[in-house]
């Protein structure tokens, strides 16, 4: 990627066969290699490195040589920084966020509700609210105010009810209206 030579993660070849392939870790971009921004900073032009990947900022891996700036980018789906901490949502509200979403799949109108998928972002989304909002913990007003615009698009509506005017946005809201909110 960096520097013609494949580096990362499988330079090498490796044993594919069994179950579970051992599958080695990254390697180190070897000092002898030309970095493609090495090579573009020779000619006067500047770069910077932008990953999510932890592995490209180690200093002993070689990945950052040649760049004039680079930033780490923290807060992927699995990664829990900047986010509230999944305990200080309450188990009774992570039922009515799977309820909402499994209410989708039956709501009238819609071909194909909401996937397991979606009661995740949901629940990280209001997370990020409920932080925003300076709160300790997630609520129902924040699942339900995040709700709609999280669902909506993953919905897919029937062409009958789009006509008549229904929009997968209505339906998430009627879902709301609908599901009962935990006490």
């Amino acid at each position: 990627m960096m520097t013609g030579v494949r580096s990362f993660p499988w330079r090498f070849e490796m044993d594919s066969r069994g179950l579970t392939p051992a599958i080695p870790g990254w390697h180190r971009v070897p000092g002898e290699q030309t970095m493609l921004s090495e090579f573009l900073l020779e000619r006067g032009v500047c770069t910077g490195l932008v990953g999510d990947t932890y592995h490209m900022f180690k200093p002993t891996l070689n990945y950052q040589r040649g760049f004039l700036s680079w930033d780490f980018v923290r807060g992927q789906q699995g990664d829990s920084w900047k986010a509230a901490p999944p305990e200080l949502v309450a188990e009774e509200l992570k039922r009515y966020i799977v309820d909402l979403v499994v209410a989708t799949r039956q709501a009238d109108g819609v071909l194909i509700g909401a996937s397991p998928r979606a009661s995740l972002a949901v629940m990280k989304c209001a997370q990020a609210l409920a932080l925003f909002d300076g709160g300790d913990f997630v609520t129902p007003e924040h699942v339900q105010e995040i709700a709609a615009p999280v669902i909506a698009h993953r919905l897919v509506m029937d062409p009958q009810a789009r006509y008549s005017g229904h929009d997968a946005a209505s339906v998430v809201a009627k879902v709301i209206d609908r599901v009962p909110v935990p006490a």
